[in-house]
């Protein structure tokens, strides 16, 4: 789809949320000040939802990413080249990044180049790993030379990277629960254990 096209339309799509989000408001409460409040906050709605969307899908290509690695270095080492492995890998997979690479093998089919196809996957995920596998795709597509040694060095590198993500979620994990358990379960621990006092202190006036 052409980007062009497709910046319009989410644009269009943030201004119809605003004005609905306005009359809807406006309509039922007659507060001018609070539908204004509610159209601001639905402009940026599209846009919360759509990175929300793209980061979930970047993450879980950043997990798939290893084994997709592996997968075609296994394909290279049956005798492969290397845009044929990449294509193949759909194949064996119905992940993210397995869906984008299928897109990509269409394009193929209708006169891209394996160099072509590539670059347009890389700007449609735009991130460090994609772009580092694509970059060792595409050299390793050029030199024709030992090229499962290419990929398999991508391969452990993405992994590595993988694990690094890994444990330094584990160790955000206890911080970021602290706050829902501030919000949500400390302040009904407090009603539970001190609820029945301050009533009766309350009593006792």
């Amino acid at each position: 789809m052409d980007n062009k096209y497709t910046h319009s339309s989410f644009m269009l799509a943030e201004e119809l949320a605003a004005v609905c989000a306005f009359a809807v408001i406006l309509a039922a409460s007659g507060n001018f000040i609070f539908s204004f409040f509610a159209a601001v906050i639905s402009f940026f709605i599209p846009s919360f939802l759509l990175n929300s969307k793209l980061q979930k899908k970047n993450r879980e290509i950043f997990k798939e990413l290893p084994d997709a690695l592996d997968i075609i270095c296994a394909f290279i080492e049956g005798g492969l080249s290397i845009s044929r492995a990449v294509c193949r890998y759909p194949e064996k997979s119905k992940g993210f990044f397995a869906s984008e690479i299928a897109l990509a093998s269409r394009k193929m089919e209708i006169g891209r180049s394996f160099q072509q196809a590539m670059e347009e996957l890389e700007g449609r995920l735009e991130t460090a790993e994609i772009s580092s596998a694509i970059g060792a795709f595409i050299r390793a597509d050029k030199s024709g030379g030992n090229v499962k040694d290419i990929i398999k060095a991508q391969a452990d590198e993405a992994r590595k990277k993988r694990f690094m993500e890994m444990k330094k979620r584990a160790h955000e994990a206890p911080v970021k629960l602290l706050f829902p358990l501030m919000v949500f379960i400390f302040p009904v621990i407090f009603l539970v254990l001190f609820g029945p006092i301050i009533i009766k202190l309350m009593a006792g006036f």
